[in-house]
């Protein structure tokens, strides 16, 4: 199994997850920011003592960017795979974060289903997307 499907495989180990703002924990809380950390931490492409915390329910759209190319690389979206940070816009501004899968799918922490969940990337949710980011050192074992 190589990285992506290893990112794919523990973001899916988290489905279920309670939403929680700043939570950083499988089967207790997270948020869609913490699930992305924790996913890369968990397949070593992230370092294990990284911690995002501080920001607003609302991130702050410049500084998530910031903190996101600090550990990632951006990518272009028509370049995007499984695997891959999703940056999307579902209300006025981008502060939302999703797992890309190869099945048409995205992982992510949403209030409104109070969770982690995993539903179709639909034509709404595609015309979110406003940046990717691909962790670093993802692609080494391909």
């Amino acid at each position: 199994m190589n990285k992506r499907e290893k990112i794919i495989e523990e973001a899916r180990s988290w489905k279920g997850t309670s939403w929680k703002h700043q939570g950083r924990l499988k089967f207790v809380g997270c948020d869609c920011v913490g699930l992305a950390v924790q996913v890369g931490i968990a397949i070593g492409v992230l370092p294990a003592d990284m911690e995002v915390n501080g920001y607003a329910r609302y991130p702050d759209p410049p500084e998530l960017i910031r903190r996101l190319n600090l550990y990632m690389d951006r990518v272009k979206a028509s370049e995007r795979l499984g695997g891959d940070v999703l940056l999307l816009k579902p209300y006025r501004l981008p502060q939302h974060l999703a797992i890309l899968t190869f099945d048409g799918t995205m992982i992510h922490a949403i209030d409104k289903t109070r969770g982690v969940a995993e539903h179709r990337l639909d034509e709404i949710w595609t015309k979110s997307i406003v940046g990717v980011w691909r962790y670093r050192g993802v692609d080494e074992d391909l």
